[in-house]
């Protein structure tokens, strides 16, 4: 998705620099040469007068204007309802995902495996939804960790289905184990049914394109009312009606091809939903902020950019942590956890290099550096 300053109207109107008018300059050339042809056997070889019929022509284009226009309008709102739902969607996608970790982080904050399960099937699923949209098949994308609870999924199947079916039969598991009682279970069930209601709501825009009889109907409506135009306008306007003719086509056919353009917003042109950002950035960085303390020893599945990497130095000055509201908790599921309001003792931690001796002295909780490969 394109990213711009709507204040900014330099950009705006930068032709040259337009997907749609690039798209139609072949065929306004071819449309501006046609309409001076026309002009010229009308007036130049026919020589035909204002009291032809032909220069009557402009009538009826005066009345079918209006029914062009609102036939267009209707397309476009309807294209862009279809773009605005899909963004509505995916935002939901992320607060799902969001409250999610938040309810797990809540109910189980003693059980290491069960927190790293879900930190990385929550993101999974965003991922996988959006490489289902896209028709696109990779494998499974997680980390360099092993993950024997996760297997392969089948991908001659629905992959999203799969992914929510781990994470239910883990949530029933916690269950049957005592981990979380009968009424948490309804809450974080509640949860998970919205992740299968947005995957089919995306779907039903996907899969249900615009009637082809209603899209097929305008673009020969334009294409008869485009052609017709220099019949009429060569006795009035001479050869002025070459560029007049090739404005309307211009104005006329460039709506159409908007609407073509937003009504999938789940494609990879310019105007489609940044879905790689959305499932990249907001549903991981919010799943992965909950999760973050049992997870410290994993590896994000990109490699940091330069100004992401943080120089660090090892200092022997003994300091004390206080826990934060999500306490750093042990990197291995296996260790001890300390409790919510404990206070962590560190001798040696990593921390920022810096001339300042007072700086260097100051501790820095080891997940703070793993935060910066997500900004």
């Amino acid at each position: 998705m394109l990213a711009y300053d709507s204040n900014n109207w330099i950009n705006a109107l930068a032709l040259h620099r337009s997907d749609t008018f690039l798209k139609l300059l072949p065929w306004l050339l071819m449309m501006g040469v046609f309409t001076a042809l026309v002009g010229w056997v009308e007036v130049m070889y026919l020589h035909l007068g204002k009291e032809s019929f032909v220069s009557n022509l402009p009538v009826m284009h005066s009345l079918l204007g209006f029914a062009i226009s609102m036939l267009l309008v209707f397309r476009t709102n309807t294209a862009y309802d279809r773009w605005w739902e899909g963004r509505k969607l995916w935002g939901q996608l992320v607060n799902t995902s969001r409250n999610l970790a938040v309810k797990i982080d809540a109910y189980v904050p003693e059980d290491g495996n069960t927190r790293a399960f879900y930190a990385r099937l929550i993101p999974l699923f965003a991922h996988e939804l959006k490489l289902h949209l896209h028709l696109e098949k990779t494998r499974l994308e997680l980390d360099a960790q092993p993950h024997p609870e996760i297997t392969d999924f089948d991908r001659s199947k629905h992959i999203p289905n799969q992914v929510m079916q781990l994470m239910t039969e883990r949530t029933r598991r916690l269950q049957k184990e005592g981990a979380i009682t009968g009424e948490q279970l309804l809450t974080l069930d509640k949860e998970l049914v919205q992740f299968l209601e947005i995957c089919g709501a995306c779907e039903r825009i996907k899969n249900t394109p615009i009637p082809y009889s209603y899209s097929s109907f305008i673009k020969k409506f334009i294409f008869i009312y485009v052609i017709t135009l220099p019949f009429g306008f060569a006795f009035t306007l001479g050869y002025l009606a070459t560029p007049v003719v090739m404005f309307i086509f211009y104005v006329l056919a460039s709506l159409e091809l908007i609407a073509e353009s937003i009504e999938d917003p789940f494609g990879k042109d310019a105007n489609d939903l940044p879905m790689d950002r959305l499932s990249n950035r907001h549903v991981r960085k919010a799943t992965w902020r909950w999760f973050l303390h049992a997870l410290t020893n994993l590896r994000p599945t990109r490699s940091p950019r330069a100004n992401d990497r943080v120089p660090q130095v090892q200092t022997n000055a003994p300091c004390t942590i206080a826990s934060a509201p999500s306490p750093l908790r042990a990197a291995s599921p296996s260790a001890s956890l300390p409790s919510r309001r404990s206070q962590a003792t560190c001798s040696t931690m990593p921390t920022r290099a810096s001339s300042s001796s007072k700086r260097s002295n100051r501790c820095v909780q080891p997940y703070r550096a793993m935060c910066s490969y997500w900004k």
